[in-house]
């Protein structure tokens, strides 16, 4: 009997099982107790991208190009677990590219010898669509599907590298000082300081001492201002409308010559600060009303970014409060994690004239106040209770209207966002459980995902 006959004895590989290892669609090999591979069937050497041939003598750890952290062995770990589980590994091929694997490992105690089995899959291209429809979702605080604030998505990346100055318009409370950071954070400019000002109140006096410094006294001596303590980063004065007009003058020179003055000084400062201003009022209008200096706003708006409020994009309502859930669970410790339909029902009925921020506090206010695992309708603010009497009686449903393929990717998306629990699923999506259920099976989503989403 040759090698490779005495291999197959050895660990009980009839004809009839190598037949059935070479029609299966993940791949399989067999090492031996050095971790050398013995046996690889037609979907490993498919998935690795080599000859079936050339996968015996090869040590197992090279060939899958696991790279493990140091004290660390994943297929030692898994042999150590549960014969049914898995994991999601990836690893780095000998030319440097890299590909997401699903892993499972036993060793094969019944044989004579200690063999080692491992089975892969490639889910390099599952993971990196996950990870796209995430990025869909959620950027640097932000989260939405609404088509408007995906664009803002895009000009915070086009934008982030670039000196010029941005205008960021919208309601209060629609996340303009979040913006304004994920400006900063996405660009080359994140090491350098954000400086930020709230106009908005403020004596012309201090605030002139607050954005430019200046203002000598006996016992702190002459003050920096915001311009000053950014040096090479950023200055975000929010309600930029509430300038008087010798800041708006000074302002003006800032951002037209790169140079300011302090307080009672006379020379001139050199400043590589890039400037982000917002505004909650409509400034074209207050220029025509003479409030407003309109060589300023032209200054300003270089980059125009416009937020829309929050009634006007509800489909990010059941998005939104599932990150706020989530954000509360990890403050307060305590095990919440959906939102019953008639409490969702309330939330897309509200006007919310403090737009996202004011559905963040009544999240915070609900999750405070709920006793058991789901947010009810009993939990929420008053004000919302008392809210306007024309509410739908459900939430709007994010499949309406979606051809078949477009109802599945949606679903895939909320099953994932939700980490597999039906309850919070149904909630993103608008519907109920049972219909949720039903699209399960419609769609052949697996029975791996049915029972996740069941727990």
């Amino acid at each position: 009997m040759d090698e490779a006959g005495r291999f197959q004895a050895s660990i009980g590989l009839t004809k009839a099982s190598e037949f059935l290892l070479a029609t299966l669609r993940e791949g399989i090999l067999i090492a031996d107790s050095k971790r050398v591979v013995r046996f690889g069937n037609a979907a490993a050497g498919t998935i690795l991208k080599t000859s079936v041939d050339a996968l015996p003598g090869a040590r197992i750890d090279a060939v899958l190009g696991l790279r493990a952290a140091p004290g660390t062995d994943p297929i030692d770990e898994l042999c150590s677990g549960t014969p049914s589980e898995s994991r999601v590994i990836e690893t780095v091929r000998s030319d440097g590219s890299s590909r997401v694997f699903s892993l499972s490992a036993r060793r094969l105690t019944q044989s004579s010898e200690p063999w080692l089995a491992v089975s892969f899959q490639d889910i390099t291209d599952q993971v990196r669509l996950r990870e796209a429809a995430t990025q869909r979702f959620s950027f640097f605080g932000l989260t939405t599907r609404d088509a408007r604030m995906l664009e803002v998505f895009r000009l915070i990346d086009q934008t982030a590298d670039s000196p010029a100055p941005v205008l960021i318009s919208g309601e209060p409370g629609t996340g303009k000082e979040t913006v304004a950071r994920a400006i900063h954070l996405r660009g080359p400019r994140a090491t350098h300081p954000f400086s930020a000002l709230a106009c908005k109140g403020m004596p012309a006096d201090l605030l002139e001492v607050e954005l430019f410094g200046g203002g000598k006294s006996a016992a702190l001596g002459e003050r920096q201002g915001r311009v000053d303590l950014a040096g090479s980063g950023i200055v975000y004065l929010e309600e930029v409308s509430e300038l008087p007009p010798l800041l708006q003058q000074k302002t003006l020179q800032l951002l037209r010559d790169q140079s300011y003055s302090r307080m009672g000084e006379t020379r001139a400062r050199r400043s590589e600060a890039r400037i982000i201003a917002s505004t909650s009022l409509d400034l074209r209008r207050l220029v025509a009303e003479g409030h407003f200096r309109e060589d300023l706003l032209f200054r300003l708006r270089v980059i125009p970014i416009h937020l829309p409020p929050l009634r006007e994009r509800r489909e990010d309502i059941p998005l939104l409060v599932q990150h706020f859930l989530e954000r509360s669970k990890r403050r307060y410790g305590k095990d919440i994690s959906g939102i019953s339909e008639k409490a969702l029902a309330e939330l897309m009925g509200y006007p919310w004239p403090g737009n996202v921020t004011e559905l963040e506090h009544a999240v915070e206010y609900a999750f405070v106040r709920c006793g058991s695992d789901t947010l009810e309708r009993k939990d929420l603010p008053p004000e919302i209770l008392a809210g306007p009497a024309a509410k739908p009686s459900r939430p709007v449903n994010l499949l309406r209207g979606l051809d078949p393929e477009k109802q599945k990717k949606v679903i895939e998306q909320a099953l994932q966002e939700s980490k597999g629990n039906r309850m919070k699923a149904a909630a993103l999506l608008g519907i109920t459980r049972v219909t949720l259920w039903k699209k399960i099976k419609q769609w052949g989503l697996g029975e791996t995902v049915a029972k996740s989403i069941d727990k």
